[in-house]
């Protein structure tokens, strides 16, 4: 797979109009600008680097348009599991050759002539949660050109995504061969998610561009500082956690519904997950307007979040739902708020 991604690499041409497609998350944003400086490096220019909408995880109809419109050649996507809707990608290749690099469980192989799909799990035996994409794309680089005084922005990727365990040498390596600490590459993944959390794509195109400029992860702080905002309301929901969410104790559940101003259900999930209740299984549902989006936890594995997700989301219309075994995700509509709850209780009564 590797040669794969070489050859690739060897094929875009200084004609060639590229695009890259990221992940809405720190993990995401922080592939994107390791694999546009990277090119960069090798004298290829990125015509476009965007993210879809939050919950989009396979490529849109309005995505390929865009591309198509804009005459692009290569499209690289990074970190969205696009696999589970191969037609999308049939569709880019009727103009485009196509990278995919992903971390999630493989749906579909999508390997062609005109696409190179590699996941974590392709090239390493180590847990595919684990295995980021910001430290994959990060590895296949190494393979070409000398990238590792980009090893911060790796690391930043690596925490936002739980990885911090499986690379802790890594994490360290990075803090004591950059202007930075361990703390100031935490810090540095906290300003990316709370600017996605206020901002949605314009403070994930904000994190993208201050990556690109960023000496070191303090530039990424000072830039981004602005949004420490969002913390205070972030602390407020995990405080009311214990008072206004849902427990069952006998199923090992904790179900929050939240209504805040800012899109902050990851960060309270991943706060009650590791730090207030690391031994339960967390549902955290942000309610909205005309859809509710949702995140999942359970550090101790025993139930996997992927399963649970993709299970309780597929007999509800125009619903999604997916990601790892202890942090998953998906969205619904407004009015199947209620049948999601039983389908989530009806599923963990099976797994007991």
């Amino acid at each position: 797979m590797i040669k794969k991604f070489l050859e690739f690499l060897e094929n875009i041409k200084q004609k060639d109009k590229t695009a890259i497609i990221y992940h809405t998350d720190a993990d995401g944003v922080c592939s994107a600008a390791i694999t546009s400086l990277a090119l960069k490096r090798l004298d290829l220019t990125v015509t476009c680097a965007f993210s879809q909408k939050s919950g989009q995880i396979t490529i849109t109809k309005d995505t390929v348009n865009y591309l198509k419109k804009n005459n692009i050649t290569k499209v690289i996507i990074l970190d969205l599991s696009v696999d589970s809707n191969p037609d999308t990608i049939k569709n880019l290749e009727l103009f485009a050759d196509v990278l995919i690099i992903d971390h999630h469980i493989t749906s579909n192989d999508l390997n062609t002539k005109k696409t190179v799909m590699i996941k974590s799990q392709d090239i390493s035996d180590i847990d595919p949660s684990q295995y980021c994409t910001s430290k994959l794309i990060y590895d296949l680089f190494l393979q070409k050109i000398d990238i590792k005084d980009l090893n911060w922005i790796s690391s930043i990727g690596i925490i936002g995504d739980f990885g911090i365990k499986t690379w802790k040498t890594f994490l360290e390596y990075a803090a004591n061969n950059n202007p930075d600490s361990l703390k100031n590459l935490f810090d540095a993944e906290e300003f990316i998610t709370y600017a996605v959390m206020c901002d949605g794509t314009k403070g994930l195109n904000l994190s993208y561009d201050t990556l690109l400029s960023a000496k070191d992860a303090r530039d990424v702080i000072k830039s981004l500082e602005k949004y420490n905002k969002v913390r205070n309301e972030i602390d407020s929901y995990v405080t009311s956690a214990e008072k206004n969410a849902i427990h069952k104790n006998d199923l090992n559940l904790v179900y929050y519904e939240i209504k805040p101003i800012y899109n902050i259900k990851s960060k309270v999930s991943n706060i009650l997950s590791s730090k207030t209740y690391p031994k339960k299984i967390i549902i955290v549902v942000q309610l909205d307007k005309s859809r509710n989006t949702i995140s999942a936890r359970n550090q101790t594995g025993s139930v996997s979040m992927n399963d649970l997700m993709r299970e309780c989301t597929k007999d509800l219309d125009d619903a999604n739902g997916g990601g790892h075994i202890p942090a998953a995700g998906g969205s619904i509509r407004k009015q199947d708020k209620d049948k999601f709850k039983e389908n989530v209780i009806e599923f963990l009564k099976k797994e007991k």
